[in-house]
């Protein structure tokens, strides 16, 4: 039997979206969304994923705005497990584009959202994650994005959550260990650094990213949640697979 009278368990991913999900792009991000979630991979159209979540551009103080109103207080009613905050793709963007968010300013925001009261209330694991890479050799506007500003936001992401005590994906490295970079040398992604076609294959356009993107953001992901939050990864679901589950029965 269903446990009608328990909460609902909840994992919240915040953070923008990255692009809406072209038909081959939907593997990764609707396993992540499916894999405690049986309604999740209706997530996936874009009209649902239009419809539920704000349009993109959000930055952090966006979502600092409006932390209140996205995670409720611990009343019963949701029981919220898992809270993902990943932005600063956004906030990087160069002083003098509306999106940009100064990165002193961009480390108060994340701290505010990871120690917000609701969050704590619940007694939620917090996951930072950091912005990947941007690779300038795509078709980023000339002059929007440098992946070295990029690359101090991810260590600013890091820094918070070594202050908070939250997880943290260190995405921007993720994506560049896979390209092949070691600290101290050329800049992959760089417009000035010779290109990479380990790195351009995970961003349709240098910003968002292709179907090889998501796939390692989700492997990274599940990676982390197995190694450090395993009582986030092996929960039991509340509701099973179509299977398993039982069925209506008229009297």
């Amino acid at each position: 039997m269903y446990r009608h009278m328990e909460p609902r368990l909840w994992i919240l991913l915040r953070g923008r979206p990255y692009r809406y999900l072209q038909p081959e792009d939907t593997g990764a991000r609707t396993r992540l969304l499916v894999r405690h979630d049986p309604i999740g991979p209706t997530l996936a159209s874009e009209e649902l994923i239009d419809w539920q979540l704000p349009r993109r551009g959000y930055n952090s103080s966006h979502a600092r705005a409006i932390v209140d109103d996205v995670i409720p207080p611990a009343d019963g009613a949701l029981d919220l497990k898992l809270l993902i905050v990943f932005f600063g793709a956004n906030d990087a963007v160069l002083p003098g584009y509306e999106q940009h968010v100064d990165i002193a300013e961009y480390k108060e925001n994340i701290k505010a959202i990871v120690q917000h009261p609701h969050v704590k209330q619940h007694g939620a694991k917090v996951v930072i994650i950091t912005p990947p890479p941007v690779y300038e050799h795509k078709r980023l506007p000339p002059g929007t994005r440098r992946n070295a500003v990029t690359k101090q936001y991810a260590e600013a992401a890091i820094d918070v959550a070594k202050e908070t005590g939250a997880e943290v994906l260190k995405l921007w490295h993720v994506f560049m260990d896979h390209a092949g970079w070691k600290e101290g040398g050329p800049l992959i992604g760089d417009i000035n650094a010779p290109t990479s076609e380990e790195l351009g294959e995970l961003f349709t356009d240098g910003l968002h990213l292709t179907a090889k993107g998501y796939q390692l953001y989700f492997d990274s992901l599940m990676a982390l949640l197995k190694e450090r939050l395993p009582e986030i990864h092996d929960f039991e679901r509340q509701y099973p697979n179509w299977g398993e589950a039982p069925r209506y029965r008229s009297e």
